[in-house]
């Protein structure tokens, strides 16, 4: 029900940040939600695309596919939040994590440098070793 009414709660919500909200589906998995920034924001827009929703688990997941943050940069980024009750506060928190392929071609580019660092010691250590040992004939 939450992706179907935020074309119109969005707005009223915080109405000098956004202009508009256009969906494009029935609110499930596949719904695409254009949301409109208001004049003299950083982003003129960003586009959703709806993943899953599971009301039982109040669980949402959704992904950035279209402007704001990607820039051209990003094919998109993921996000998957979930409503968990928070007794410490008598309310409600918003448990969220996002991921993009960006942030897995860097881990793996970190990965690698260092092993190729781990390969340079040991090419080294094996130079070093060829000198100190005597080599037979």
């Amino acid at each position: 029900m939450g992706v179907v009414t935020s074309d119109k709660l969005f707005p009223k919500a915080a109405p000098h940040a956004i202009k508009s909200v256009e969906l494009e589906g029935n609110g499930g998995p596949g719904t695409l939600v254009k949301i409109n920034f208001a004049e003299g924001l950083p982003f003129q827009y960003v586009k959703h695309k709806v993943e899953g929703q599971d009301q039982e688990n109040l669980s949402y997941s959704y992904s950035l596919i279209e402007g704001g943050p990607l820039g051209g940069k990003l094919e998109k980024i993921s996000f998957e939040n979930k409503l968990v009750a928070a007794a410490a506060v008598e309310g409600t928190l918003v448990k969220s994590s996002s991921f993009s392929p960006l942030m897995i071609l860097l881990s793996l580019k970190m990965k690698l440098r260092n092993k190729f660092k781990e390969y340079m010691e040991f090419t080294r250590l094996l130079k070093l070793t060829s000198w100190l040992t005597p080599c037979c004939n």
